[in-house]
């Protein structure tokens, strides 16, 4: 075939973009063509180099980092990431979600991990990093807004512990979301009690799911976990008023102003004062 007739033949069965027949698979071995700006010309890859080339977001969330002071070290945050431990895989790029204290203030924050090697990391991997090898990339206050939160019921447990409970469950499941606020009723030894969910989140507890601890439940005791002022209050010993904060109540997620910003208090206990300023309260529980 001549030169003119292999032109004629090009010309003859190409088509526009709309009469491009449409594949339904692709295998390694496949090219993909693409148009090179920094060349200007079309250019092929083979499929399994480009589908190889590709990172996919991976986010990977803690819990609360607590702190031995009012604001979370660099240092208490790597330590606390590498004594859970995380794992990367191929083509991930690795967010680390978790929970800090800022000025006593509880703040979300995504890290991203400088090194995206596959692998796992933290202290039991013998692969432990370091807060250079991460960096923040977006920080946000706690949610503290009433549909984040939910009440799971679990009726009549006997005098079972309300983590035995969740741990014999058969044919029942609880799947705990994150970033969203948790509290557990129940009637044990014929009385009612409330437990306020402090454990890791995202979390499955029930049939299937991993096992609940006491360590993740909060107990409120009489009288309970009651609405004051907008924000669920524990009254403190001897407080009967159920309309009022008094002195020695626990608040948990109250809005407040400190320097001219709105934040929320967690487990802070308020001593007096105007109960919309964060000067009013000093913390009392850490919450993990």
């Amino acid at each position: 075939m001549g030169l003119l007739d292999e032109v004629y033949s090009i010309l003859a069965n190409s088509k526009k973009g709309s009469e491009v027949p449409t594949a339904t698979s692709v295998s390694g071995s496949d090219w993909i063509l693409f148009w090179n700006t920094s060349t200007n010309q079309l250019e092929k890859i083979l499929n399994s180099n480009y589908s190889a080339s590709i990172s996919v977001w991976a986010p990977i969330t803690f819990g609360t980092v607590t702190s031995a002071g009012t604001t979370t070290t660099e240092t208490e945050i790597a330590n606390y990431i590498n004594a859970v431990g995380f794992t990367v895989n191929d083509n991930e790029i690795p967010l680390l979600k978790l929970n800090v204290y800022i000025n006593l203030q509880v703040q979300k924050r995504i890290y991203v991990l400088k090194s995206n090697a596959p692998g796992d990391y933290g202290t039991a991997a013998a692969n432990e990093i370091a807060y250079t090898d991460i960096e923040i990339i977006t920080e946000s206050a706690f949610n503290t807004f009433s549909d984040t939160s939910e009440t799971i019921d679990l009726g009549d447990i006997g005098s079972d512990t309300i983590e035995d409970h969740l741990n014999a469950l058969v044919g029942t499941t609880h799947v705990l979301l994150d970033d969203k606020i948790y509290m557990f009723t129940c009637v044990k030894d014929s009385q009612a009690e409330s437990y306020l969910y402090v454990g890791p989140l995202p979390n499955t507890l029930g049939d299937g799911g991993s096992t609940a601890t006491a360590s993740m439940f909060y107990l409120f005791v009489t009288p309970g976990w009651i609405w004051i002022a907008d924000s669920w209050v524990q009254k403190g010993t001897g407080n009967n008023n159920t309309t009022i904060l008094e002195a020695d109540d626990i608040v948990f997620y109250k809005p407040v102003t400190y320097n001219a910003n709105k934040l929320s208090l967690v487990g802070w206990k308020y001593v007096s004062g105007n109960t919309g300023l964060q000067s009013s309260y000093t913390k009392f529980l850490n919450i993990a």
